[in-house]
């Protein structure tokens, strides 16, 4: 049987971390979250100092790199995250 890869999408403050967490551990899944680590310390920066043209391509490049590491641990794993295309932008 194939790997899945479980989304948990929502608003801000919506629980979708903590959902998510739970979620993985329930079955043995890997979580991750976005934007991913490469991209946090960036975040505040693109947030407070970039139009909104800006962070959608911003949030753009986060999700390219999330859906190429989401690939990769599917191989292995299930996998949930904690947001995606849609909550992102």
């Amino acid at each position: 049987m194939q790997n899945k890869i479980i989304i948990v999408e929502g608003i801000d403050g919506a629980g979708k971390s903590e959902v998510g967490k739970r979620l993985a551990h329930s079955m043995d899944a890997v979580y991750i979250d976005s934007p991913t680590s490469e991209f946090r310390d960036v975040r505040q920066y693109v947030e407070e100092n970039t139009p909104a043209l800006g962070k959608f391509f911003f949030y753009l490049a986060t999700n390219f790199d999330l859906s190429h590491k989401l690939a990769d641990l599917k191989e292995t794993k299930n996998v949930v995250c904690s947001r995606y295309y849609y909550s992102s932008i």
